[in-house]
Formats: C-alpha cells, sequence, structure tokens
C-alpha cells in the first residue's frame, strides 16, 4: 500500500489527535474543575471546535482511500471472513458518522453551557456541566479507542493489540496540555504584569504533562512486553515492521524523545514553575509526537524506509493549516477577560 492517501492517513491522524486530546481535557476539566483548567479552557475550546474540520476532512479517506488503506476492504481469507461483521463499509460508516456526532455534540453542549453561565450568571450550570462531562468523558475513551481501531489499527491486515486505544487516548491527551502549555507561555507574555513563581498554572500543567508521559511509556513498554512475551506470529507482525530501514532508529529516538528527555526535565521543579522552560518541553514533545504518530501510521500503509516522501510532508502541512486556521479563529472568539486568567491563577490547585 503506498501513496498519497497513507500520507493523508498520518497527517490527518495528527491533527486529529490534538483535537481529540483537547476535548478529552476539556471533559476532564469540567468533572474535576481544577484550577489549572480554568486558565487554559479557551484552547481546550478550540481546540475541541475544530472537530467539524476534522469530520470533513475524513471525507477524502471515505470517498476514494479505504481501498488503498485497508486490506479487509477486498476480503480474502478465513480472519477477514471472521472480522466481516464489524468490518464492512456500512458499519464503519455508521461508525464514523456516531463518533464525531458524539464528539461535536458534547464539545458544542459544554462549551454553550459556559457560555450562557457567563452571560447569566446562572452557577448551577457549572454542576450541570460537570453532570455531563461524568458519563461522557467514559464515552469518549470507548470511541476514541473503537475510531482509532477503525482509522488506524486496521490498517495491519491480521494484527490486533487491547491496549490500543489507550494507548492513543493518552497520546492525544499529552499532545493537548503541551499546546495548553504553549499558549499558557504566550498568555503570560501578554497578560498584566505578574510573578511567574505566583502562578500555580505552569507547576499543574507540567505535572500533567509528565503523569502523560509516565503513562505513555507504562503503555507502550507494556503493549511491547505482552507480544514479546506471547511471541505469537500474528502479534509481532506491528514490531518486524518497525525492525528494520530506519524505523527501529525512530523507535529508538522516540524511546530517548518522548519520555527520557521529558521525563528527566520535569522533574524539575524549576521547569515546571516557568512558563518559558515548560513551553520548550512542551514544543519538544509535539515534535515527538508527530515523530510517534508517524512511526505507528505509516509503517501500516507503505513499504520502505522511515525517510519521509514530499507527499508526507505536503499533506501534514497542507491539512495543518486548515486545522491551524480553525484553531486560532476559535482561540480569538473564546479568550477569557483578564479576572478569569487571574481567578484561575489564585485558585488552590485540585490537579
Amino acid at each position: 500500500m503506498t501513496g498519497f492517501f497513507g500520507s493523508y492517513l498520518f497527517a490527518w491522524i495528527f491533527w486529529l489527535s490534538l483535537s481529540l486530546g483537547c476535548l478529552g481535557l476539556l471533559l476532564l476539566h469540567q468533572l474535576f474543575r481544577a484550577a489549572w483548567g480554568r486558565a487554559v479552557l479557551p484552547v481546550l475550546e478550540a481546540g475541541a471546535r475544530s472537530l467539524p474540520i476534522m469530520a470533513v476532512l475524513f471525507l477524502p479517506i471515505l470517498i476514494w482511500g479505504m481501498g488503498d488503506l485497508y486490506p479487509w476492504v477486498h476480503g480474502g481469507d478465513a480472519i477477514d471472513a471472521h472480522r466481516a461483521p464489524y468490518l464492512n463499509m456500512p458499519f464503519f460508516l455508521i461508525r464514523a458518522a456516531f463518533y464525531f456526532i458524539f464528539w461535536v455534540g458534547v464539545s458544542s453542549y459544554l462549551i454553550g453551557l459556559r457560555r450562557r453561565e457567563r452571560l447569566t450568571g446562572d452557577v448551577s450550570l457549572a454542576q450541570r456541566r460537570t453532570n455531563v462531562s461524568a458519563p461522557s468523558l467514559v464515552l469518549f475513551v470507548l470511541t476514541v479507542t473503537f475510531a482509532m481501531t477503525d482509522w488506524v489499527m486496521s490498517t495491519e491486515h491480521h494484527w490486533f493489540s487491547t491496549i490500543y486505544g489507550v494507548w492513543f487516548v493518552t497520546g492525544q491527551a499529552l499532545s493537548a496540555v503541551a499546546i495548553a502549555a504553549l499558549w499558557w507561555r504566550k498568555r503570560q507574555e501578554t497578560a498584566a504584569p505578574m510573578q511567574e513563581a505566583d502562578f500555580p498554572i505552569s507547576r499543574d500543567l507540567g505535572n500533567l504533562l509528565l503523569a502523560f508521559t509516565m503513562m505513555w511509556a507504562y503503555i507502550s513498554l507494556s503493549q511491547f512486553l505482552i507480544i514479546w512475551s506471547a511471541n505469537l506470529p500474528e502479534e509481532t507482525t506491528f514490531y518486524l515492521r518497525r525492525s528494520g530501514h530506519g524505523w527501529d532508529v525512530a523507535g529508538a529516538l522516540l524511546i530517548v524523545g518522548q519520555f527520557m528527555i521529558p521525563f528527566l526535565a520535569l522533574l524539575s521543579g524549576k521547569t515546571k514553575r516557568s512558563p518559558v522552560m515548560l513551553s520548550r518541553v512542551a514544543g519538544w514533545i509535539l515534535a515527538m509526537r508527530v515523530l510517534d504518530i508517524y512511526w505507528i501510521v505509516m509503517p501500516s500503509v507503505r513499504e520502505g524506509g522511515v525517510l519521509p516522501a514530499a507527499t508526507d510532508v505536503l499533506t501534514f502541512a497542507g491539512i495543518g493549516i486548515i486545522w491551524l486556521v480553525g484553531f486560532v479563529r476559535a482561540l480569538r472568539g473564546a479568550l477569557p477577560d483578564e479576572a478569569d486568567v487571574a481567578t484561575a491563577a489564585e485558585a488552590p490547585s485540585h490537579a
């Protein structure tokens, strides 16, 4: 499987992961109402509001790319026949529609409730957001698990992993916290003058980055050890495809770059207290997230080495520009006033 749609899937999955990560953190914040969430709510809401754009950008895959990306579309052996009740085009389309309807619906509802609360001063709407977020967070994890199984894992002909969905959920959350940390630094540069040490938000965001970094490493290691210890041919294909042609080097870089370097940097309280230093770690993590998605997706949809093709770069940039335009427009319409930021900064942390 080669060509344009492999590149397109990689780029689309990465930018979709940013939107889904923002939605997941939005649900998490609305559930616990932590101080860090109040400060970065505009970023989370703007990312979640980009989901309709990603739904539209999924149409080229549905219309033209299915046969190139997914072996099960063509059928073939007994395993394909066994999976046919689940992996078939009508049910695939129904599931995709349900995922986006749920994601867009719950994000729009929560954002709408917060706006109504700010306009009317009705504090009971905050409790309603919490009540909605509790079951929605469970359904969010389930839908992301099934979506990544449908859209990414099924590009592998026979391979499967039961930890795959949590792997993606954790990576998406890591990406979203990194975006929030980058925005928080920018916000600090334009806000009313305050000492960085007076803000607990940077520390909370740093702790979240550290927690999700450790969780990503734990899940990645667990998946590898389970497959290695079982040593079943249908399970080892995933790592065999990534054991040569430079993919093994990329995997080693992920171990160092997405775990060891951020882990050591985020152990320092100085890093977490400083929005500037934290933003540098966050930018590094986002770069590693690009490599991680590339390492997961590309060996499954294209033969060859690790070096990116021109279509990889062009589709990544193209979808990225569209996503960023939508994100920035949503962010400009969602910025809180200075009182909101100051209140969040002074509030006790519950993260």
